[in-house]
């Protein structure tokens, strides 16, 4: 059960049990120290890049991907290799009427001493964690990508804290999915022996997705799940909750004049240092399908990777990290690979940088 003395009852107990007039001030004195002492900790939750708590109609706007319907904390005690080391001591869930002020100042009534304190917005758990005990417990639950939605993304942050009788203290909270903008997508025929073609039935989804992390630090689950393994999956795509996470039709044809209507995908992190294929582990990729002549080709992406726009510096990594967001467009002036998994050799890559309100990723545009 997740219930805990509380420090009032605590002290009561612990009281009427050790003192007597027999007793030495300082005996006394010891067993007071060695009571739990009622702490007031002011919680107030950030986001990394973004507000955390405001409206909006949908894709691309800032403010619906911040909300915040549901916020839940966990303490568990940080005592070093005493017994009650890693054990939950205080679990609280707000809920969006809690918020309706914001969420900073929130109040929780917890007890002195070292603490690990985590903070999980809009898990998608429906049970209150109420298999969640320990640290070691709640290190083991997941999150899922096919749960994850607009309005509704999982935001994760945790800190160490020594907590006093009243402690404030910051948490900053990040997204646990990444964000994918395709914002567009034409071809560049004239001139080419495919003057006379149009790029058809034009489709983009993402490939190799993880579909599952570690809800507190979003690392790599013991059982990995992938979604769109090396191909489009029909039946991975259904089963999200938010239709058109990875995969959308962007139109019957695309030719010179392009399309500019961008399209968003989200997915989890990936930031492998590079592919082993015996073991199905490969880079996250963006995929543009489309048939020239009647004939079915695919323009592969490595996501953020050398050539793909990856820039060093600033500790960002190759890949796809959670909570950034990497824009790309797409020129397509060739015929495509045969096998979406297969990256193609293309011409000139240019990179120019657009502003952005999740963690600032250079926009990219890709020709092939």
């Amino acid at each position: 059960m997740k219930k805990f003395l509380s420090a009032t009852l605590a002290v009561a107990v612990l009281l009427s049990t050790a003192c007597s007039k027999t007793e030495s001030e300082s005996a006394l004195q010891q067993k007071n120290d060695q009571a739990p002492v009622p702490a007031k900790l002011i919680l107030n939750v950030v986001g990394e890049g973004q507000q955390t708590k405001a409206s909006g109609t949908g894709h691309g706007v800032q403010s619906d991907d911040n909300t915040v319907t549901k916020l839940e904390v966990f303490i568990f005690r940080n005592t070093g290799t005493s017994a009650d080391n890693g054990q939950l001591e205080f679990y609280k869930k707000f809920t969006s009427s809690d918020l309706s002020g914001g969420m900073k100042g929130l109040e929780i009534t917890a007890t002195t001493g070292n603490k690990s304190v985590y903070v999980i917005c809009n898990s998608h758990n429906d049970n209150n964690f109420s298999d969640v005990l320990t640290l070691d417990s709640f290190k083991t639950q997941l999150s899922l990508l096919k749960d994850e939605n607009l309005k509704n993304f999982v935001m994760t942050g945790s800190s160490d804290v020594t907590l006093q009788t009243t402690t404030d203290l910051t948490v900053t909270v990040s997204r646990m999915v990444s964000r994918i903008k395709l914002a567009s997508v034409k071809t560049a025929f004239a001139g080419t022996p495919l003057a006379s073609c149009t790029l058809n039935n034009v489709k983009a989804y993402l490939i190799n997705v993880h579909a599952n992390k570690l809800l507190w630090n979003g690392s790599d689950a013991t059982s990995p799940l992938m979604y769109n393994l090396k191909k489009y999956v029909s039946s991975d795509c259904s089963q999200l909750s938010m239709s058109g996470m990875l995969d959308e039709s962007i139109a019957d044809s695309v030719n010179d004049t392009g399309n500019s209507t961008s399209r968003y995908f989200y997915a989890f992190e990936n930031t492998i240092a590079s592919e082993n294929k015996s073991a199905d582990d490969y880079f996250t990729r963006l995929v543009i399908e489309g048939e020239i002549n009647g004939i079915k080709y695919y323009y592969p992406m490595n996501i953020n990777r050398d050539n793909y726009g990856f820039v060093s510096g600033k500790g960002n990594k190759q890949g796809i990290e959670r909570n950034k967001s990497y824009e790309l467009s797409v020129v397509i002036s060739k015929s495509g690979s045969l096998d979406p998994n297969e990256p193609i050799e293309f011409g000139t890559l240019s990179v120019t940088v657009s502003v952005d309100d999740w963690t600032l990723v250079p926009a990219t545009t890709v020709n092939f």
